[in-house]
């Protein structure tokens, strides 16, 4: 079983277009302690480590895969978890990757 850090904030979802409370699943940085986050926090990272292990990235920024589920329509999606000077700004779809559940 993997850890990840958990992101909560609301988005339209990507599959069905409808606004929902949702809970990204974000499986890079220092997630050992799987921390609860909101958009404006400063995302946790693995001191000592390069950024492939859970470390900081160059300058705090990075955008990183996140995943979902969507509690409206029950279909995934990946999105970008945006992260500039370490702080969590935002999230936006991934339209390279489609999601596990098929339409």
């Amino acid at each position: 079983m993997s850890t990840y850090n958990i992101l909560h904030t609301s988005l339209i979802c990507p599959r069905c277009g409808v606004a929902v409370d949702a809970t990204i699943d974000c499986h890079f940085g220092y997630t050992a302690e799987m921390a609860d986050l909101q958009i404006g926090d400063r995302y946790p990272w693995q001191p000592g480590k390069q950024p492939q292990n859970g470390g900081r990235p160059e300058h705090g920024t990075v955008n990183c895969e996140g995943y979902m589920e969507c509690v409206h329509c029950g279909k995934d999606a990946f999105l970008r978890v945006i992260v500039r000077n370490d702080v969590i700004i935002g999230v936006e779809p991934d339209a390279q990757r489609l999601g596990h559940i098929p339409d």
